[in-house]
């Protein structure tokens, strides 16, 4: 017998954080910086496509201080004119084979619809080793 699956619609695997201020978040001017520039670049990107997406471009953050990954991630939606996105790993990773894959299917088709920056906050869980 299986056991019941995870059946949440795709926009649950993640929720809208609003916006704020770079200059109300505490990221030092070096960090503000580099994010500034990561949105450049990003930006340059769409104006070469000619749309207001970039596709496939990934940033790391990393650090000890979850709320600074979160202002960073902030920062660059903010500079992008975008919405953020935080992805709620919990729904989307599952112990069923299969059902991960599935489950992050969903969420991408779901964020190219919303058009924003997706956050993958604590993503060792989604990358980290299963049993």
């Amino acid at each position: 017998m299986k056991g019941k699956r995870n059946t949440k619609p795709a926009s649950q695997y993640f929720r809208k954080w609003p916006r704020r201020r770079a200059r109300t978040l505490s990221l030092s001017e070096t960090s503000l910086a580099r994010l500034r520039e990561v949105a450049g670049n990003c930006r340059k990107l769409m104006q070469r496509s000619g749309t207001k997406r970039v596709k496939g471009v990934c940033v790391l953050l990393t650090g000890n201080n979850p709320d600074a990954r979160g202002a960073a991630a902030e920062v660059v939606a903010t500079e992008l004119a975008l919405d953020l996105y935080r992805v709620d790993l919990a729904a989307v990773v599952s112990k069923y084979i299969g059902e991960t894959e599935k489950n992050l299917r969903h969420l991408f088709e779901a964020a190219q619809q919303a058009g924003g920056v997706l956050f993958f906050d604590e993503a060792d869980a989604l990358f980290g080793k299963r049993t």
